[in-house]
């Protein structure tokens, strides 16, 4: 699988085709908007290299229903409620990959995941950082309360 790619390039990841997909920060921070398959897509990824994820969610699904619409290859955005995946459902599939949801904007419609706060970190605690880094690379540390250094 290739991820790496200029914004808003079509990329294929298997069997999707990504319509719109933002990589930014090198392997640290992976965003992804394309109003459907969003969920299959990262299901279907290796995020071992990823340290944040952000991703749309449906709110209108609801906070507790753990709902993903059916894969569909041929999918066309209507904005009648039923498209994408509720949050519990993301936040159930990161965290068999890694993550733990820190974050939601202030429109309900992006989550934040971190691969750091899987690990159950004590806040406050020191964290190794590189001494060359950026936002993307150091944002989770800040999140979870811990201290770079």
């Amino acid at each position: 699988m290739y991820y790496k790619c200029l914004l808003g390039q079509i990329l294929y990841l298997d069997m999707f085709q990504v319509k719109y997909i933002y990589y930014i920060f090198s392997h640290d921070f992976f965003s992804i908007d394309i109003d459907g398959n969003d969920y299959w897509v990262l299901k279907s990824m290796n995020l071992t290299k990823i340290n944040v994820i952000c991703c749309e969610y449906n709110h209108w699904l609801g906070p507790d229903s753990k709902l993903a619409m059916k894969y569909d290859p041929d999918f066309n955005f209507i904005d009648n409620g039923i498209y994408g995946a509720s949050l519990s459902a993301f936040t159930k599939m990161l965290k068999e990959k890694g993550f733990s949801l820190v974050a939601v904007d202030s429109s309900g419609t992006n989550a934040f995941f971190s691969a750091l706060g899987a690990l159950n970190i004590e806040p406050g605690s020191e964290v190794i950082v590189p001494s060359i880094t950026d936002v993307g690379g150091i944002s989770p540390v800040f999140f979870h309360s811990l201290i770079p250094v």
